[in-house]
């Protein structure tokens, strides 16, 4: 029979009888087919004409099941595909080519693959292979965060710990395992603690659950060293302060919080300080006076200084003398400033200076001049009566002379041609008979420009001053009108002659000075060593009442006040004029009189150079800006009453 050969997708299975050797009549022998099936497995005979369709795995994966086929070319088959296994790291993505399709030649299909990380967080899925690492918090804190992850165990991975909330008392140190390295299936990594001490300095991480305390240095000084701390809120602990360095006038008194506590909060603890006693009194000496051939004690010399209004129930100030060689051995006339120091309790020091004065026997006493003003027709002061006067310019020109009379005033007339001007240095001789001359000196004052009398150049009148002075600013002989110490009768405070005429100097007074300190009315208590809150606040209120510009209200158990200002400058009230003690059998016993001498300050609280008059009342320029043009009248009717005696 003849070769068969059957159509794709068929396969000849023989013949429809049995071809024999001989035939006696015609015969008909038919081929029998039997239908291929489309797709057939590559492991059984591949039918003629098919084409095989290969499945590959690809670079990062394995196959697992049937990987080939053999297809029939003319019909679209949809093959199945095998099992594709990825390599850890991967994920299979898809085949490179259609499943289902006609496939008319001999194919192969690949496996695609997606890479993923090596580290996958434990809510999502795992992916094959890979193994899941733990964090647990052990025994002292607790997680916030990712707490568990698959990992790539073929890779070395770094993981990224959870978030570790310590207990109180514990910091956390770290983890009992390495985060970076390869892991294992079921792996746990426990977090580490160190127990901590219950105060941990403020510059090193808080503990969880720790509070911060804060040292601040307040108005009066400044920290070195720890400035903050975390502290456990559940244990008693002793803090270490810093170290407070007091500013000039300050001394530092201790802390408005107790060091040793239980701090449940974030606290602030406020260094406090007090006013150096240097910086609240002001040392006053009165002249040492000897006769010729004696010589000053120590003794003498220290005792000339008081410090008024010290209390008495406090430690003595110490008085030393700084130099004993400037005690004069008394053998020659002069007068001597000896340097001395005031020492307080608080350490805080003054520097003074005491006058030693020798008498000469043969020397006249100083004259006194009334402050020349310019424009005056004639110069004026007091003397010895009976002694000659000889009144000179600063060139030895002789201005005029004449005999003190016998109420001790003298007057000499200025010439026409040569009138008194602003700054002319003006020099009285005063000669006793049988006795060496003596001398005083006065600066002419310029006539008032701001509409006050020109006849005393808007300087005030304070009983108890010189317009002359000797080398210590002190009316040896308490005659004649004012001097003011420290405020020279021509020069500012700078020594500089700045009243120009017809110029108005600019105001550079602090707050204080142009707002001098009013008295109250007196409040009534009960002690006035030792007044109650109540009593203080009453007193505060009435000196608030009455001094309307000022900041700041400081009352004093004894009763005196501090008046500051916003500039920072500060007034003065003493208890004599704030309070009074409360009746006893029908007599009110006033306060103990205060009368320090309360150094003049500028707005940062610094002592300004000069002694304030004792008036109870703040400051020089306060005083003289309150008196203001009454003083002016009050000087000029002064003057002119003392030249009518004189007629």
């Amino acid at each position: 029979p003849p070769t068969v050969v059957p159509n794709i997708g068929w396969r000849f299975i023989g013949w429809d009888t049995d071809p024999q050797n001989k035939y006696d009549q015609d015969t008909t022998h038919t081929a029998q087919y039997e239908a291929e099936g489309d797709v057939i497995p590559g492991g059984e005979e591949k039918p003629e004409g098919y084409v095989t369709v290969t499945f590959a795995p690809g670079e990062h994966g394995t196959l697992e099941g049937t990987t080939s086929y053999h297809v029939n070319p003319e019909k679209q088959v949809a093959l199945t595909a095998p099992t594709v296994k990825a390599n850890t790291g991967y994920e299979f993505a898809s085949w490179d080519a259609e499943l289902t399709g006609t496939f008319t030649e001999d194919t192969t299909i690949t496996a695609t693959y997606n890479e993923i990380g090596d580290v996958i967080p434990g809510g999502e899925e795992k992916p094959e292979g890979y193994v899941t690492v733990t964090f647990a918090p052990g025994e002292h804190g607790t997680l916030e965060g990712t707490t568990s992850y698959h990992v790539n165990p073929e890779k070395e991975v770094t993981l990224i710990a959870p978030t570790v909330k310590a207990n109180t008392g514990w910091t956390h140190t770290g983890w009992d395992t390495d985060l970076t390295g390869k892991f294992t299936e079921g792996q746990v990594i426990t977090a580490t603690y160190n127990e901590v001490g219950n105060v941990i300095p403020g510059d090193e991480d808080k503990p969880a659950g720790y509070v911060t305390v804060t040292f601040e240095a307040g108005e009066h000084g400044t920290l070195e060293g720890t400035t903050s701390y975390h502290v456990n809120p559940e244990k008693e602990v002793t803090l270490i302060a810093p170290t407070v360095k007091a500013n000039t006038g300050w001394t530092h008194a201790g802390w408005d919080t107790e060091l040793t506590g239980t701090f449940a909060q974030n606290t602030t603890i406020t260094a406090t300080y007090e006013e150096n006693d240097n910086e609240k009194y002001e040392p006053e000496t009165e002249p040492v006076v000897k006769d010729k051939g004696e010589t000053p004690s120590e003794d003498e010399i220290t005792g000339a200084v008081t410090v008024p209004n010290y209390p008495e129930d406090k430690e003595k100030p110490k008085v030393t003398i700084d130099d004993p060689t400037q005690i004069p051995d008394g053998n020659t006339p002069g007068e001597y400033e000896v340097d001395v120091t005031v020492e307080y309790p608080d350490g805080s020091k003054d520097k003074t200076k005491v006058t030693v004065t020798i008498k000469d026997e043969d020397q006249s006493e100083k004259p006194h001049i009334y402050q020349p003003i310019e424009g005056d027709d004639k110069i004026t002061g007091t003397g010895k009566p009976g002694a000659k006067i000889v009144v000179k310019d600063e060139d030895d020109n002789i201005i005029g002379e004449t005999t003190v009379g016998e109420d001790g005033k003298w007057e000499v007339k200025v010439p026409e041609d040569k009138p008194l001007k602003k700054g002319d240095k003006i020099i009285a001789e005063q000669t006793e008979e049988g006795k060496k001359p003596n001398k005083a000196e006065a600066i002419v004052k310029g006539k008032d420009t701001t509409g006050g009398d020109n006849n005393h150049g808007g300087l005030p009148f304070i009983p108890g001053a010189d317009a002359s002075e000797d080398g210590n600013g002190k009316d040896d002989n308490h005659g004649g009108l004012p001097f003011i110490p420290g405020a020279d009768a021509s020069e500012d405070d700078n020594g500089k002659d700045d009243n120009k005429p017809g110029e108005k100097e600019e105001d550079n007074r602090t707050d204080a000075e142009k707002n001098p300190a009013v008295a109250p009315e007196k409040t009534e208590v009960v002690d006035t060593n030792n007044l109650t809150d109540k009593e203080k606040a009453e007193v505060a209120e009435k000196v608030a009442k009455a001094n309307p510009e000022a900041s700041k209200i400081i009352v004093d158990e004894k009763g005196n006040v501090t008046l500051v200002y916003p500039d920072g400058s500060k007034n003065y009230l003493p208890a004599s004029k704030t309070v009074v003690e409360k009746s006893k059998g029908g007599i009110k016993i006033p306060a103990r009189d205060d009368k320090k001498d309360y150094p003049r300050r500028d707005s940062k609280g610094n002592k300004l150079a000069g002694k304030n008059v004792k008036t109870g009342i703040g400051s020089v320029s306060g005083l003289i800006g309150l008196v203001g043009a009454a003083a002016a009248g009050l000087f000029a009717s002064k003057k002119k009453e003392d030249e009518d005696e004189d007629k």
